[in-house]
C-alpha cells in the first residue's frame, strides 16, 4: 500500500510534490510508530486516526490546512520533521510549509483538538500531558506549551 494512500487527494499532491525536491524526507508512517499499543487503543476510539497527518482549520482563516509528519531517509535518528501547509491549495500554486521543524520525537503524534470552537494543532506523546499547541502568527505558526 502506498504510504500516501491515507492522505486526501489534494493533500497527497501537494506532499508528493514538495516531497520530490526533498530527498532526505519520507512521509511517517505507522511502521515508524513506537508505540504500537497506544495506536491500537487510540483506533479504539477512531478507526480513522493517523498520528502522523492531521487536518483543519489551523490558522483560523476558514479554510482546511494539513500537517504531516516526515521521517528523514538517511538517518537512524528517531526524529520527525514536522510540516504544516495552510490552505487553500491550488494545483497551479506552489505550496510551501507555513511551519518545518525537525525537533520532535518519533514517540510524538499529531492532534487535532478544539478550544473556545477553535480547531488547534498540538504534538505530544499519546495520553499524557507533555506537549505543544501550534498557534498561528502571521502566515506561519510558533510553538507554545500547552
Amino acid at each position: 500500500m502506498d504510504s500516501t494512500s491515507h492522505l486526501r487527494p489534494e493533500h497527497r499532491t501537494i506532499l508528493q510534490k514538495w516531497l520530490a525536491h526533498k530527498k532526505g524526507l519520507r512521509l511517517a508512517t505507522e511502521d515508524d510508530v513506537v508505540n504500537k499499543k497506544a495506536l491500537e487503543y487510540a483506533r479504539s476510539a477512531d478507526k480513522h486516526y493517523y498520528p502522523y497527518y492531521a487536518v483543519g482549520d489551523f490558522n483560523q482563516d476558514g479554510t482546511q490546512d494539513f500537517a504531516v509528519a516526515l521521517a528523514n531517509r538517511d538517518s537512524s535518528l528517531k526524529n520527525f520533521t514536522v510540516a504544516i501547509f495552510n490552505g487553500p491549495f491550488k494545483s497551479a500554486k506552489k505550496n510551501e510549509p507555513a511551519f518545518l521543524s525537525d525537533r520532535f520525537d518519533t514517540d510524538w503524534w499529531l492532534f487535532v483538538e478544539i478550544q473556545d470552537k477553535q480547531q488547534i494543532l498540538s504534538v505530544g506523546v499519546y495520553e499524557t500531558d507533555f506537549g505543544l499547541i501550534f498557534r498561528p502568527r502571521k502566515k506561519g505558526y510558533i510553538m507554545s506549551h500547552e
